[in-house]
């Protein structure tokens, strides 16, 4: 507990290759300058403390650390000091995440171009612009993470140098605005994850997304304001688990592609998507956990082929767009789903198929309200109401109707004989 004493700069006499190993303690207050004396040490591992005010710059002359730099979870401010890029020879991990530094990340950090991995600076006060030198550092593999700060204005196009990158790239919760620069389809090692959700990035979704064909875990672009049509060629990320393009205003069509991915995960709510729901979606044979295309503007009717959407466990949620047309019963095929079934406030007309009660697992809700639907509530979907925490199927509907007496006057409850005859006689 307490500071660390400035003695601690006498420590010189080390054997070169030595670790400085202090972390997960209690001590508190300024870090000494006299830490840059600290010359015959290998890394640095001062982390989980409560270490707080400026980082000195005389950190700058620890340049003999060529393995680790860990000063994160302590309570560090200001600014980042230029000199940190002096480290250069610093290979495995530089993590100052969880601290209070604020100001602009120093240029001089891409002169660290011996690091191979991890560099974090998530959860600190960072702002402006982020410098494109940082993406000079092309021996970077894996875990680059910047969310959480306050960085402004557009994403570098030098991003598109990380070519041998392989894993994690965290930008969201930020404030990077303008438009995703075509250059990042050119990371054609990356494998694992790309988050960018929480900014106020504008314009097209690059194709050259599509270029980032071994991406394997997921694509969270959400909570911006991405605009035009979602490129198809998001369907050459085949191994893809989550897609999570939520909350912006992509419009058009939803690409007929998306069949081919073996997505786990689909949200493509909140946007100003139009047209048809393509049938090929049914072909998204591994998708698990949400299937959430609410709140759009899509017309037409409920594919059939959506009831081949058999793994769902989590939620089925369509309402809020203007389908029209009956409710297909394969969809009672979705036995397995778990939590919503939601297709209330469009204009689906016709009866409510009583396959519709096979979905015994839903326990959040069951929601047919707000269309056309009319005839009687079959008495097995009745039964879901004793096993869902909300049920709402008759409001703003026509239920208990005959249909044939929802339809214009001309065509009212006749026989087949009479209808015929009506219409014949017209």
């Amino acid at each position: 507990t307490g500071s660390l004493p400035s003695q601690i700069g006498l420590l010189t006499r080390i054997t070169n290759g030595n670790n400085f190993d202090i972390y997960s303690n209690q001590f508190t207050g300024l870090l000494p300058s006299q830490i840059g004396q600290l010359s015959s040490f290998s890394t640095l591992s001062i982390y989980s403390n409560d270490f707080s005010g400026p980082l000195p710059s005389d950190i700058g002359q620890l340049t003999s650390i060529i393995s680790t730099f860990f000063i994160f979870s302590n309570q560090f401010s200001g600014s980042l000091p230029s000199q940190i890029g002096l480290l250069s020879l610093l290979t495995q991990g530089f993590d100052i995440e969880t601290n209070s530094f604020s100001g602009s990340l120093p240029s001089q950090l891409g002169q660290m171009t011996a690091i191979t991995s991890n560099m974090d600076f998530y959860f600190n006060h960072f702002s402006n612009l982020l410098p494109s030198e940082l993406f000079r550092l092309t021996a970077l593999k894996s875990y680059l993470i910047l969310n959480r700060n306050s960085f402004t204005g557009l994403i570098p196009s030098q991003i598109g140098l990380l070519s041998v990158f392989s894993s994690r790239i965290y930008l969201e919760t930020n404030s990077f605005s303008g438009s995703l620069p075509s250059e990042i389809g050119q990371m054609t090692s990356f494998k694992t994850y790309l988050s960018l959700y929480g900014n106020q990035l504008i314009g097209l979704l690059p194709s050259e997304i599509g270029e980032l064909s071994l991406l394997t875990s997921r694509l969270n672009i959400y909570q911006n304001s991405f605009t035009g049509l979602i490129p198809s060629q998001i369907a050459l990320l085949s191994a893809l688990t989550q897609l999570s393009f939520y909350s912006n205003q992509f419009s058009g069509s939803v690409p007929s592609e998306l069949g081919l991915m073996k997505i786990q995960f689909i949200s493509l709510y909140s946007n100003q998507l139009s047209g048809t729901i393509p049938s090929e979606i049914g072909l998204m044979s591994s998708l698990l956990n949400n299937f959430n295309f609410y709140f759009n503007s899509l017309t037409g009717s409920i594919p059939s082929q959506l009831g081949q959407l058999t793994s769902l466990t989590s939620n089925f949620n369509l309402y809020l767009n203007e389908l029209s047309g009956s409710i297909p019963s394969q969809l009672g095929l979705l036995e397995s789903l778990g939590q919503s079934f939601r297709i209330d406030s469009n204009d689906l007309n016709d009866y409510i198929p009583s396959q519709l009660a096979l979905m015994t697992s839903l326990s959040d809700g069951f929601y047919l309200n707000t269309n056309s639907l009319c005839g009687d509530i079959p008495s097995q979907v009745s039964a879901l109401s004793a096993t869902v925490s909300s049920y709402d199927v008759s409001t703003s509907n026509s239920l208990g109707t005959p249909c044939c007496e929802t339809l214009p006057a001309v065509y009212s409850c006749f026989t087949n004989y009479e209808l015929l005859a009506k219409i014949y006689n017209a």
